[in-house]
């Protein structure tokens, strides 16, 4: 078959055109079960649509969300895990205590700034606020990864 979605599974059944994800393993001896968190890591990360498609087939939907709730914070680029937080319906998550106080002093320091701004700047701000959020819900990822 040519189908270019079509994924190969080597012996350890992972995709085998995965394995230039892996150049510190040898991709070979690679346990789909021992190595599950790189393996999940690594595919959300950087892996294609294929890859991404076993991803969820093998581990299922809920397993990858529980990762991504616990270690996504840590181990995903602030892009990637905002968007697998956004697609898998992930809420609430696990982040370091530095993090959350951190995320609590900007806040604090961005409601100081808004604060001084004029009236009509706050206006603007809220007008661009508005259209945004109206243009992230027309494109917003589906909940469910059945869909893809």
């Amino acid at each position: 078959m040519t189908d270019s979605s079509l994924t190969l599974r080597t012996r350890n059944r992972l995709p085998s055109d995965a394995a230039w994800l892996f150049p510190e393993y040898e991709f070979e001896s690679m346990d789909p079960e021992r190595h599950a968190g790189v393996i999940v890591e690594r595919v959300l990360e950087r892996g294609t649509w294929a890859q991404l498609h076993w991803l969820f087939a093998d581990y299922g939907e809920a397993r990858v969300a529980e990762w991504v709730r616990r270690y996504g914070f840590r181990l995903l680029t602030k892009r990637s895990f905002a968007l697998w937080r956004l697609a898998l319906g992930v809420e609430d998550y696990v982040a370091p205590a530095w993090a959350i106080e951190a995320k609590k002093v900007t806040t604090q320091a961005v409601i100081a700034s808004e604060a001084k701004q004029s009236p009509s700047c706050k206006e603007e701000i809220a007008s661009s606020q508005k259209t945004l959020l109206a243009m992230t819900r027309a494109e917003q990822l589906p909940k469910k990864m059945e869909t893809w």
